[in-house]
């Protein structure tokens, strides 16, 4: 392999084994040749841990503290004291929990900043006529616009949110880099259905991501449209749910006379999930916008799904309905996230398509327009380039 002599330090105020994003980054810059670590977090050690997976140095650092602001503080002065003995040639932020250091680092050695914004931070809180949340977008804008001067290039996570952080802070339009999965070869052994002992017979509607109650993803609303669906579809919920939560679901469940239809899973490797999913029929994707942030999300959970081989009914926000609304394919419905009838609908819609080429269909379009190969290729650009 090439060696490229610089040295990049991705850092993130995430765990170390599910920051997607960050990840896919670091491992195809380290095949490119970049000599890259990866600062993380993990709530499960209780010192710093050092490994190297894919010819990445990956540092995780414990957070198990009560309060956000504990986290973050905390972090925050382990990566300092890290970075008073190690120095690198570019610096790649993600978020901005770690503003002031990114902007230490490029005041005093004078090397390159590059700050990934995976959210529109000035439009992204629920209730933000609450003094709280204006407090806090107030603080998040402020951090933008220092990152705005100070950083070498800006990212987003897809082409609508690039736009519109441009014209929110008047600045050039950030690059864009989308969080797609990697092409890979599904392995059926690892899919639901060999993993779980489910019914020939039984539909699988299956929703992937922290599971939540009424905003950002509305999972409660696909309950209540079950009971206009057919008996035979069952709805599985993948990934990390609040007790709080899980029991609110469980309740609508039983108002809706639907607890036998509803199965609780819980989240696996993000390595596994495309294998796992592709034993499905149908993926979910129950947006329920309250802000430019969630309306126009960034859903590695649609990449997932396609590459999976999964037709998909979503919400109908802009971004979903272009994708899935296309004259040259067909893969999928869409539907108003407020109204359970439709909801209901669009499912049953899909159901009388034919499914099989719909499946086709939806692997085809990952393989050939959204995967994280042709998005290495615009990461690696960016870096040539800096």
């Amino acid at each position: 392999m090439k060696m490229i002599n610089q040295n990049v330090l991705i850092f993130e105020l995430a765990n170390i084994n599910y920051a997607s994003r960050a990840r896919k980054e670091a491992f195809s810059l380290a095949k490119a040749g970049y000599e890259v670590t990866f600062i993380g977090t993990s709530n499960k050690e209780k010192k710093k841990t050092i490994i190297k997976e894919n010819d990445v140095k990956l540092v995780a650092f414990p957070i198990n503290y009560s309060t956000k602001i504990l986290n973050i503080l905390i972090f925050n002065f382990n990566l300092f004291i890290f970075l008073l003995k190690n120095k690198y040639d570019i610096y790649h932020l993600h978020n901005t929990n770690s503003v002031f250091i990114a902007i230490f680092l490029k005041i005093f050695t004078r090397k390159k900043l590059i700050f990934d914004a995976h959210e529109l931070n000035y439009h992204k809180r629920h209730n933000p006529e609450k003094l709280r949340n204006k407090l806090i977008t107030l603080i998040d804008v402020f951090k933008e616009k220092l990152l705005i001067i100070f950083s070498d290039i800006i990212i987003q996570a897809n082409d609508k949110r690039a736009e519109l952080f441009s014209e929110y802070y008047n600045c050039k339009k950030p690059e864009v880099l989308e969080n797609n999965e990697p092409i890979i070869e599904i392995d059926k052994n690892k899919s639901i259905r060999k993993t779980i002992n489910i019914p020939k017979d039984q539909k699988i509607l299956i929703f992937t991501g922290n599971i939540t109650y009424g905003i950002n993803q509305s999972v409660n609303k696909v309950i209540e449209a079950l009971p206009q669906i057919k008996k035979e579809i069952h709805f599985y919920l993948l990934g990390n749910v609040s007790e709080y939560t899980k029991a609110k679901l469980i309740s609508i469940t039983e108002e809706n006379k639907v607890n036998n239809r509803v199965h609780f899973l819980d989240s696996i490797p993000f390595n596994d999930v495309v294998h796992f999913i592709s034993g499905a029929d149908i993926a979910i994707i129950p947006i329920y916008a309250t802000s430019l942030n969630s309306e126009f999300s960034a859903l590695n959970k649609v990449s997932q799904s396609l590459m999976a081989g999964l037709p998909l009914v979503t919400s109908n926000y802009e971004n979903l309905y272009s994708l899935i609304h296309n004259k040259d394919y067909y893969i999928g419905e869409t539907f108003d996230i407020e109204n359970p009838n439709s909801i209901a609908e669009a499912i049953d819609n899909l159901l009388s398509k034919d499914i099989k080429n719909a499946k086709k269909n939806a692997r085809n379009i990952a393989l050939k327009n959204i995967n994280w190969e042709i998005e290495e290729k615009k990461l690696l650009n960016i870096y040539s380039n800096l």
